[in-house]
């Protein structure tokens, strides 16, 4: 969904940027296991090997877990058979956490979308666009 929504680039008045989250629960340790543990599945435990991987914590109003204990837990989960890439990852996992709840997805990407922020994908295109009409308009002129 996220994708579709950001490939046809509309302006939107009341959307800034998208979060995409899969799954919620309590922002806690068994929480976060049981959340990790569902969401990862598809992208890790249904046969596939050496996926290259990053996890990305967010926590905001929140002290109970620190980003070292989620990063711990949710690569733990992830297993051995995968690879941490931090540069080069083929999936990316998003662990929002705010107060007391926790939210995750696994996203790809995430860094060419622009963090999924309409806005930025928007200035992008229309400075491209721009570029490209005063590459026409020098050529015309040369001419």
């Amino acid at each position: 969904m996220v994708h579709t929504i950001l490939e046809d680039k509309t302006q939107s008045k009341w959307t800034h940027r998208l979060t995409p989250v899969t799954r919620t629960g309590k922002a806690t340790l068994e929480g976060l296991e049981v959340v990790a543990k569902e969401v990862l599945k598809p992208y890790f435990h249904e046969g596939q090997e050496g996926v290259k991987f990053c996890i990305r914590p967010t926590t905001r109003q929140h002290n109970v877990l620190d980003r070292d204990q989620v990063i711990k837990v949710v690569a733990d989960i992830v297993g051995p058979k995968h690879k941490v890439d931090i540069n080069n990852h083929d999936v990316l996992i998003l662990v929002d956490i705010y107060k007391n709840m926790c939210g995750m997805s696994v996203v790809r990407d995430f860094e060419k979308l622009k963090r999924y922020n309409l806005s930025e994908i928007l200035k992008d295109e229309r400075a491209s666009k721009a570029a490209a009409e005063g590459d026409k308009k020098s050529q015309e002129v040369s001419k």
